[in-house]
């Protein structure tokens, strides 16, 4: 029978029951553990592609030692500029990934359990 409750129905239907706070939390805590953990593996990516941009920018530099021996000072000049703005482009980029990373366990207990 249809009754004005507004806890228990809702326009004639009984109200659909939320779940448990508990298993809410444990809901919450279970999308925060892997969305840190995709932050962690992208993290580790872009630092194992940042290793190799690196080993290329010291392949840019030699390029940079080779065309100096050569008599090529302005050419040299162009690649020596270019592999160290790259390597400092990616040294800040792999510093923000370790501090997201960082950042990311922050929050952790030793038991790895969240804190509030």
């Amino acid at each position: 029978m249809w009754s004005w409750n507004p806890n228990s129905w809702v326009l004639g239907f009984p109200r659909r029951q939320s779940l448990p706070l508990k298993f809410d939390n444990m809901r919450e805590r279970g999308s925060l553990r892997s969305a840190r953990l995709s932050l962690e593996v992208a993290c580790g990516a872009f630092c194992l592609l940042s290793l190799a941009s690196v080993i290329a920018s010291l392949n840019h530099l030699n390029t940079a030692r080779n065309f100096a021996d050569a008599g090529y000072v302005p050419e040299a000049m162009d690649s020596m500029s270019v592999a160290w703005l790259w390597i400092i482009v990616t040294g800040a980029l792999v510093m923000a990934a370790l501090a997201a990373l960082v950042f990311s366990r922050r929050w952790r207990t030793p038991a790895g359990e969240e804190m509030s």
